[in-house]
């Protein structure tokens, strides 16, 4: 049993120890490394070179017990030799990338050169991998060219918000990305405080890695209001003159509003005048969700005052808020960009899924339930195209979405796949060139991870024979058939997830720990220190008096449908999460502990499916007793042809109150047995339930705390069903 935050542990554990396997050492064939080998490097050679060679020796020695050393003076012995390509260019890379190398292996050693000590460092990572793959340090015979097909490839932190200990940097350094990303409200102040900004460029950099600024920071002026050049002089200019480390910054809609004077968008202080409701009493939209006419003239203000202090700054324009919007209303935003800038789309929002059943849902958030590109990214980066801006987007391809929202990663690997083909299909036929592979969910090293990693590269191994080798590498050979089968079932049920609104904001935020309801809603419980906490949870299912847009039962068959496809997709999970059970009960040691993770994981997004199915099932019942009661109708479920189907999926001839009553109550209990169920698989691994910006939220205690609260629940609707009988 794990506390919790122990999944930290394995986050900074680069190097995999004592893997060696003596059998395959002797008869690999190719070139194996002893202790006469050394690394060599130029006595000139930068930090991250040194690095690079320090990690790789320590890889050999942690994961194969074999001692190596590093020089600078070449002895005449077999060595690994670091070169760059502007002095070897017999041996430099094909690509022009800053990344790219050329690996070269012979009986006489190894020669890595590159463009770059990014390069070197890469390089060496890739060694690693194909070394740990034959479980040997061994190498195949011949020329390894390659190069990567984008970047920046951004990721924020998966350890804590704005927190990368130097352990946790070479994780992300050996996983492929390439950039950090840190939440900035102004100079070393991010989302969790004070935060030395230097600090964590200074040590980024010596693992290869850029950081850009994910802006926080207000924008209370117009570029033609009187003080703007001070204002913003005393913002963005001061954070890139007191940082210079900083290499790029992000734009975000909901992040970067400023006082439009687009007639289209509400007035500024509009944002501050709201209704007894909540509801912003100008009917226009704010600068946030709108691509308003004038954001080029910001951009181009901003960019100014920010290059003046850091010249190649990447600067970065996310269209996120707006994508709902027609290509007529933000098309005309992308065709006024300066052209010095990048933009960045979300690769699959915003799209409506029609089923064969003829109901349509619409992709709320980041999901991976279909693979992309959705229509709105599409239309952004043709409109790129033409004018030749550089585009990045938001691929999410770290593992994770708001799919589910307590799981490190979601284990999908055929849809995964799919979607890595998709953004390579875009990088060829756009110039799509950077991505963001997660957002404040930070990014966990897994199998999809290296997965992805991989498919990055060119040339790129096969997809399914990759997968396989991951596997044998972690489980034997004698389960890789089942672990693949395995993974086939999670790949298909997450296409069976709906992501609506109500879903991602709601039971599938938090798991089996979102609470029943019925008069008192209940904030999840969070700590004050985390970022979102319980705050990005909408507890009040169904109803949504905080976003009156969404209301969940609006079309009945919508929520019938959906009941099915969580169904299956609860179903797909449990025979994933058995398959992996049986594999772990067949091994022992570290393969016994890492199949038993994927089949708590597995488990874990099994259950959070139920409770999807629970809410809805309840949430129909409750609503038609209270209505019944003379309660204020709440929800949209009155219709004959509603009550008709609502027979079918209760399995009754006759809805009577009693009955109903009765039927809430076995789904409660049904529910805090799913809920006491899943404490064994968030006790087994301490990654499940947690997320960086809410912290944990689906953990013991709130499984428990959840449990409460649904008998409050039932108490609840008990004394709207005695009145209701009177």
């Amino acid at each position: 049993m794990e506390q919790n935050y122990d999944f930290r542990q394995r986050m900074c554990e680069v190097h995999r120890p004592a893997i060696f396997c003596e059998e395959a050492y002797h008869t690999y064939d190719g070139l194996r490394l002893d202790d006469s080998f050394s690394v060599l490097i130029s006595p000139s050679a930068g930090e991250v070179a040194r690095i690079a060679a320090e990690d790789f020796c320590d890889y050999l020695f942690v994961s194969h017990g074999l001692k190596i050393s590093v020089t600078s003076a070449h002895t005449g012995g077999r060595c690994i030799r670091f070169l760059n390509s502007e002095h070897e260019k017999r041996l430099a890379p094909s690509g022009k990338e800053e990344r790219a190398y050329r690996i070269n292996v012979t009986e006489q050693g190894v020669d890595i050169c590159a463009n770059s000590e990014k390069g070197i460092f890469a390089a060496t990572v890739y060694l690693e991998e194909l070394m740990s793959e034959a479980g040997c340090p061994a190498l195949p015979y011949g020329d390894i060219d390659r190069r990567p097909l984008f970047s920046p490839r951004m990721v924020h932190s998966g350890y804590e918000i704005d927190v990368f200990p130097d352990e946790y940097l070479n994780r992300i350094a050996h996983d492929g990305y390439d950039t950090l990303l840190v939440f900035v409200k102004g100079v070393n102040l991010s989302t969790r405080g004070e935060c030395d900004f230097n600090d964590i460029c200074r040590r980024a950099a010596r693992y290869g890695l850029d950081v850009y600024a994910y802006s926080y920071i207000v924008s209370e002026k117009n570029p033609l209001d009187e003080g703007a050049e001070e204002y913003y002089s005393n913002t963005y200019g001061a954070l890139f003159r007191s940082c210079p480390g900083f290499r790029g910054v992000v734009f975000v809609g909901e992040s970067c509003e400023f006082p439009s004077r687009d007639p289209r968008v509400m007035p500024w202080l509009s944002r501050y005048n709201r209704n007894s409701d909540g509801t912003l009493r100008s009917n226009l939209p704010s600068s946030a969700g709108f691509p308003a006419s004038d954001y080029p003239d910001w951009l181009n203000f901003v960019k100014r005052i920010i290059r003046k202090e850091s010249p190649d700054a990447d600067i970065i324009f996310w269209t996120y808020n707006w994508g709902y919007r027609s290509a007529e209303e933000r098309i005309p935003l992308i065709e006024n960009l300066p052209l010095d800038v990048s933009l960045q789309a979300t690769f699959e929002m915003f799209e409506t899924l029609k089923t064969p059943e003829n109901v349509h849902e619409f992709i709320a958030d980041y999901s991976l339930s279909i693979p992309g590109p959705g229509v709105y990214f599409r239309s952004e980066a043709e409109a790129a195209a033409k004018r030749g801006l550089r585009l990045y987007t938001m691929s999410n391809t770290a593992g994770r979405t708001w799919d589910l929202g307590i799981v490190p990663y979601i284990p999908a690997p055929g849809v995964w796949c799919e979607r890595y083909d998709a953004l390579i299909d875009c990088h060829e036929r756009y110039g799509l060139s950077g991505l963001m592979e997660c957002h404040h969910y930070g990014a966990y090293h897994s199998f999809i991870s290296e997965l992805t990693k991989e498919m990055g590269w060119a040339p790129r191994r096969d997809p399914s024979e990759h997968l396989a080798a991951i596997g044998a590498r972690e489980f034997g050979k004698e389960n890789v058939a089942k672990a693949l089968e395995a993974w086939k079932y999670a790949s298909e049920g997450i296409r069976h997830c709906m992501p609506t609104g109500e879903d991602q904001y709601g039971p599938l935020r938090v798991g089996p720990a979102y609470p029943f309801f019925t008069k008192t809603i209940w904030r999840m419980p969070s700590l004050p220190t985390a970022h979102f906490g319980g705050g990005i949870c909408v507890t009040s299912y169904g109803v949504y008096p905080q976003w009156p847009k969404l209301k969940v039962f609006e079309n009945y068959r919508n929520v019938l449908y959906e009941i099915e496809e969580f169904t299956k997709m609860r179903d797909c999970y449990d025979k994933a999460a058995a398959l992996f059970k049986e594999i772990a009960e067949s091994l022992s040691n570290r393969r016994r502990t890492e199949a038993g993770r994927q089949a708590a994981l597995l488990y874990l997004m099994a259950r959070t499916a139920e409770t999807t199915v629970n809410v809805k099932r309840f949430t129909m019942l409750r609503e038609m007793i209270m209505e019944l009661a003379g309660e204020q109708p709440r929800v949209l479920i009155d219709s004959d042809e509603w009550l008709s189907e609502a027979l079918k999926l209760y399995g009754v001839d006759e809805l009577t109150p009693s009955l109903m009553y009765s039927l809430c109550e076995t789904i409660a209990d049904e529910e805090c047995d799913n809920a006491l169920r899943t404490i064994p698989a968030v006790e087994y691994d301490s990654a499940l339930g947690y997320e960086p910006s809410m912290e944990y939220m689906c953990d013991r205690e709130h499984l428990l705390w959840k449990i409460e609260r649904t008998k409050d629940a039932l108490s609840e609707l008990a004394e709207v069903f005695s009145r209701l009988n009177g």
